[in-house]
C-alpha cells in the first residue's frame, strides 16, 4: 500500500473539494483512493460514491419527502411492462457518466411470446399491515413495524427494491412515524407482489430497472399520485441510490 496522506495533503483535499464541480470532486476521490490503495484508499472511494449517491437523490428527490395527500383510490391494480433490449450506448444513460457529460441509448422495447413479462399488482388490505410477494424469487414478507421497512441500503434484502420504491414515492417517510398512522391514512394496508416471467436474472434485458419503474408506476396509480413521464424515470434513478 502507498503511504496514506499527510495533514497538509488532507487540508489541501478537503478545501478543494469545496470549490470544484461535481465532475471534479469524484474525479479526486477516486483516484486519490486508487493512488493510495489498501484500507486508506477504500475511504476516499466510499467518499466518491457517496458523493455520486447524495448528488442523485439531491437532484431526483427533494429530501425524499412524505406524500401526505395521497391515498389508496382503487381495491386493486396491476401494471405490466415490456423487456429492453440496447442496441448501442449502453451505459452512457448511467452515473456518473449520465451526470457529467449525458448520455444517448438507442434502445427497444420488447415482449416475450407476445407477453409483459414484467408485472406489479397491488391489492388493499383491511389489515394494518404491508404484505411483500416475489414470485420469481419464491419469497413472502408481511410487516406490522415500519422501522423494518426504512432499514434501506441493504442490496443483499429481498424487498430492497419494494422498500425503495415506498421511500421513493413518498409512501412512507424515510425514517420516524408508525405504520398503523401512515395506513390508516392510506386507507388500510395493502398487498404488493412483483413478478418477472421467463427471464434469467442477468439477462441484460433491463429486468431490474423495469421492475422498479413497474413499482413506481403501479403505486403511483394505485395511490392517485399523478405522473408525468419523467418522474417514473426519476424515482426508479433514486431508488437506485436508496439500494446503494
Amino acid at each position: 500500500d502507498k503511504k496514506p496522506l499527510t495533514k497538509i495533503q488532507i487540508q489541501w483535499l478537503e478545501d478543494r473539494v469545496k470549490t470544484v464541480d461535481f465532475a471534479k470532486k469524484i474525479k479526486l476521490y477516486y483516484f486519490i483512493g486508487k493512488l493510495i490503495g489498501g484500507a486508506e484508499g477504500e475511504k476516499y472511494l466510499d467518499k466518491c460514491f457517496k458523493t455520486i449517491q447524495d448528488t442523485v437523490l439531491e437532484n431526483t428527490i427533494d429530501g425524499l419527502s412524505l406524500n401526505e395527500e395521497c391515498k389508496i383510490v382503487t381495491a386493486e391494480h396491476s401494471v405490466k411492462l415490456p423487456l429492453r433490449v440496447n442496441f448501442a450506448g449502453g451505459w452512457t444513460d448511467t452515473c456518473p457518466q449520465a451526470c457529467i457529460e449525458g448520455g444517448t441509448v438507442l434502445n427497444a422495447a420488447i415482449s416475450l411470446n407476445g407477453e409483459l413479462p414484467v408485472e406489479v399488482k397491488l391489492k388493499k388490505l383491511d389489515e394494518k399491515k404491508i404484505v411483500f410477494d416475489s414470485r420469481d424469487m419464491d419469497i413472502h414478507g408481511e410487516f406490522t413495524s415500519i422501522e423494518e421497512l426504512q432499514a434501506t441500503g441493504d442490496p443483499y434484502d429481498p424487498f430492497a427494491l419494494q422498500k425503495a420504491a415506498l421511500i421513493a414515492c413518498g409512501i412512507i417517510p424515510v425514517k420516524g412515524s408508525t405504520l398503523e398512522e401512515i395506513l390508516t391514512r392510506l386507507g388500510g394496508g395493502f398487498f404488493m407482489s412483483t413478478e418477472v416471467t421467463g427471464v434469467p436474472k442477468g439477462s441484460g434485458l433491463g429486468t431490474s430497472s423495469i421492475l422498479a419503474g413497474a413499482c413506481v408506476k403501479a403505486l403511483f396509480e394505485f395511490f392517485g399520485i399523478k405522473y408525468k413521464d419523467d418522474d417514473l424515470y426519476d424515482h426508479v434513478l433514486c431508488m437506485e441510490q436508496i439500494m446503494s
